[in-house]
């Protein structure tokens, strides 16, 4: 009985110690407690009216495509963005072996500005493995790197205003959204291999 009470006391010591590390790392809060809390359960509305962010949907379908098939693929060329191309503009003058992905990627973003507050709809990006999640990323960076998945840097995101759901993330689940407004302003949109056993794309959307 004692050493299991032992074993109990020392359990407790160790997760304790854990929570105190994982959440005093910088910019990890809001990762650590989405990672050990799941959803957040925090409710959101959408102001009717919202327009849509459908130069920020091109921009994330065309930096995907751009690195998943390559330069001169249909997915590609058939990706307006505003007066530029997707092929013409943010591929062919960019790409090593046919593609722009990873750092090369990173150092030639595809850009946008939006003038106003805009939503970002899941179902509007979901074209193969991409769109699988759109979550929130404490940073300019591929926190969650998962297949298809979209990242978005969370200083664009406009506080209360989404529609949540949960995405699964190896054996737990993360909060994601199916829709989220997104603040006026400019956009880089990259992406890159998923590191780890899962692989696949995964695209940051960074808020400048």
């Amino acid at each position: 009985m004692d050493k299991w009470l032992v074993g109990i006391a020392v359990a407790i010591v160790a997760i304790v110690i854990f929570s105190v590390m994982l959440f005093s790392i910088p910019g990890m809060t809001d990762w650590a407690k989405n990672i050990i809390f799941g959803l957040s359960g925090e409710g959101g509305v959408i102001q009717a009216g919202t327009e849509e962010a459908s130069a920020l949907h091109a921009a994330i379908k065309c930096s995907y495509f751009r690195c998943m098939d390559g330069c001169g693929k249909e997915s590609v060329k058939n990706i307006p963005i505003g007066s530029k191309n997707c092929d013409t503009n943010y591929c062919v003058p960019y790409q090593k072996d046919g593609k722009v992905c990873g750092d090369d990627a990173k150092a030639n973003p595809v850009k946008v500005t939006i003038p106003n507050n805009q939503v970002i709809i899941k179902e509007k990006l979901k074209v193969g493995d991409l769109g699988g999640c759109v979550i929130k990323s404490d940073s300019c960076n591929t926190q969650f790197a998962m297949k298809g998945w979209v990242n978005i840097q969370k200083d664009a995101i406009v506080e209360k205003q989404w529609e949540v759901t949960t995405c699964p993330y190896i054996r737990t689940q993360v909060q994601g959204y199916n829709k989220v407004v997104v603040n006026a302003g400019r956009y880089e949109v990259w992406t890159t291999q998923a590191a780890g056993l899962l692989g696949g794309l995964t695209t940051v959307v960074c808020f400048k």
